[in-house]
């Protein structure tokens, strides 16, 4: 039988739209790399576990404040990472295409401001 760990954290872009592991006076995260942080690719954010795990489990992300109800996050989980892609509404379809993320405010008319909270529930570790 295998040892569940649980892995929490909240990503949030800022102004410019790099995006970022919260850890601050009001948010903590749990079993994240924070020495590498957040990798930014053209239409993905990672972020990397610490540990390694034997075996990827299940992650649910929750978007909130003025990402809720317009922001659509897709996950691929892997034993030692999350990717993290996204789309906009109303462009949510199979065949519309992933947005830069770090272009997140050019399709929010609002900066707001938003969090994508992601849980994730793995097994091992190495």
């Amino acid at each position: 039988m295998s040892t569940m760990s649980q892995i929490h954290f909240i990503l949030r872009p800022d102004a410019s739209g790099t995006w970022s592991v919260q850890d601050d006076v009001d948010h903590e995260s749990v079993g994240v790399d924070k020495i590498t942080g957040v990798i930014h690719g053209d239409d993905f954010v990672r972020v990397y576990f610490t540990p390694v795990f034997l075996k990827a489990g299940i992650c649910q992300i929750t978007a909130d404040d003025d990402f809720a109800g317009s922001l659509s996050a897709h996950a691929n989980l892997g034993t030692q990472s999350i990717t993290i892609k996204m789309k906009f509404y109303p462009n949510i379809k199979w065949n519309d295409p992933w947005i830069n993320p770090k272009q997140i405010w050019n399709y929010m008319t609002n900066n707001g401001g938003g969090n994508l909270w992601v849980s994730v529930v793995m097994f091992g570790p190495l």
